[in-house]
């Protein structure tokens, strides 16, 4: 995935996850996310959650994620999941601006 402007989204910008088919099933799974523009989504940035026995290989690179309601990143992996990471390049700032209204003492 490469070059996009992924934004706006009520859930996830990215999510990856594994589904098992067996107990404990599993495979081996890599995503190339670089270059893009992640922000203003309303969960998280980028979520990996990996299940089972998968292994799930994430490279992240050169992206920009911003203002998203939680995480920049998330990864998760139960007790018998893998994820390992390659990871370079990247802006994530999730700091939501919000406007402050004066305090007027002495008003009711």
């Amino acid at each position: 995935m490469a070059n996009n402007t992924i934004e706006n989204n009520l859930a996830d910008g990215i999510f990856y996850t594994s589904v098992e088919t067996l107990p404990l099933g599993g495979g081996n799974g890599t995503v190339d996310i670089e270059d893009n523009l992640i922000k203003k989504n309303g969960g998280n940035g980028v979520n990996v959650e990996v299940t089972g026995s998968a292994v799930a290989n994430i490279n992240l690179i050169d992206n920009q994620i911003i203002f998203n309601t939680l995480n920049g990143v998330r990864m998760q992996s139960d007790e018998f999941a893998v994820i390992t990471t390659n990871s370079s390049g990247n802006t994530i700032t999730n700091t939501r601006w919000r406007r402050l209204e004066p305090h007027h003492a002495g008003r009711s």
